[in-house]
């Protein structure tokens, strides 16, 4: 076995899809709209928890590189409606 790990090498520009998670769907809406602004995404509902407690969209956009990809990623789960983003 190598001990070495390796890692995909990822090219940017590309899609790139959030599983955003929060307990209430209008709030998460809000919280992707505040976070990316006017930029362009396609968003779709996810799944419910089998007691709906929780809900989750599914964010799919361009990233342009490793720095916006994370800067997104921390600017959603930051985000005071958002318990969760994959």
């Amino acid at each position: 076995m190598n001990d070495s790990i390796e890692h995909a090498e990822l090219r940017y520009p590309r899609r790139w899809e959030f599983r955003v998670i929060g307990r209430d769907t209008g709030d998460l809406l809000g919280a992707v709209r505040e976070v990316l602004g006017s930029r362009d995404h396609d968003l779709a509902p996810g799944h419910d928890s089998a007691k709906g407690t929780f809900h989750s969209l599914s964010v799919e956009l361009w990233v342009r590189d490793q720095e916006d990809r994370d800067a997104l990623f921390g600017a959603l789960r930051d985000h005071a409606a958002v318990v969760y983003v994959l």
